[in-house]
């Protein structure tokens, strides 16, 4: 009924919550407003749901949307980010690996105790991304992150003792074909 009355379904969604509830606390005896109310309330929780999910224009992205492009034919792109559990002293790896048609060929995440340094997430990741290519033997690639660090320190031809080079400079010297990409 209400998308034949042009009315939003979430407007269904708060009556059928309403009826929901006044059917649970008449089970448990409570008290419960005259069913001649419904109607209000249904409307008083609709505008307080619009309410809170209004968004502020000055609130709004302004990131350029970026648009996807293909890698070469036979290549496949890896997709790598880090995020930070710092509640849990946590950090997760996520990859995917897509097709040059932009299917999906495989995917992973990996929860793993926090780095020291919150830098070194990005730069596990993307060593967990060659390795997860490597292990699904896909030979040529395009590694795409967001993290410069991570994308300084893979593309250095110099090897340093700095952490993040240690912890990639195992992948390098096994070097498959891989194009880096900053997202």
């Amino acid at each position: 009924m209400c998308m034949e009355n042009g009315l939003p379904s979430d407007l269904l969604a708060m009556l059928t919550s309403q009826v929901w509830l006044r059917r649970n606390k008449l089970r448990m005896g409570e008290k419960v407003p005259d069913l001649r109310l419904l109607n209000s309330l249904v409307r008083e929780a609709f505008q307080e749901f619009q309410h809170a999910h209004t968004v502020e224009p000055s609130h709004l992205s302004t990131r350029p949307q970026t648009k996807w492009k293909p890698s070469p034919m036979d290549w496949f792109k890896i997709n790598f980010d880090g995020v930070v559990f710092q509640e849990k002293n946590e950090a997760g790896l996520v990859i995917i690996i897509c097709d040059d048609h932009g299917l999906v060929m495989a995917a992973l995440t990996q929860v793993i105790p926090l780095p020291t340094l919150l830098e070194m997430v990005e730069v596990l990741a993307a060593r967990k991304a060659l390795i997860f290519a490597k292990e699904l033997t896909f030979d040529h690639i395009i590694l795409k992150g967001d993290s410069n660090i991570a994308i300084h320190a893979m593309t250095s031809d110099v090897y340093s003792a700095t952490s993040f080079d240690n912890a990639i400079y195992s992948e390098q010297a096994n070097k498959m074909s891989y194009v880096l990409e900053s997202a």
